[in-house]
């Protein structure tokens, strides 16, 4: 399992995903100096600080579980088109660990990102 997530690994775009995965953090802090603009609203809907937590709290996770679910289709949505899947099928490895080995990469990815924070 561990060589199909470092096969999987190798032929990723990493520094694109990077890449995006700051551009989602520049578009969130965006959003929230939007915010700032007008401090009445602010003053009405944040009484707190935990308040404003819970919002970027809320933006983050939002915000990478659907890039998550976009990165996860495009790789499976390429290999179709490459026809590159069939030749993963032909492998003597399950369907069952390409999938997992996918969507393990993926998820790591965006925990780490998200976590970031």
């Amino acid at each position: 399992m561990l060589n199909l997530i470092k096969l999987e690994m190798k032929r990723m775009n990493l520094p694109g995903i990077a890449l995006a995965f700051i551009l989602i953090n520049a578009a969130i802090v965006g959003m929230l100096l939007l915010l700032g603009t007008e401090p009445d609203a602010v003053e009405e809907f944040f009484s707190s600080a935990e308040d404003i937590m819970m919002l970027i709290e809320l933006l983050v996770v939002a915000a990478f579980v659907i890039y998550a679910s976009v990165l996860l289709s495009t790789m499976i949505i390429e290999e179709f088109k490459n026809k590159t899947i069939t030749v993963l099928f032909m492998y003597p490895v399950s369907r069952k660990k390409l999938l997992l080995a996918k969507l393990i990469i993926i998820s790591l990815l965006t925990f780490f990102s998200s976590s970031l924070r």
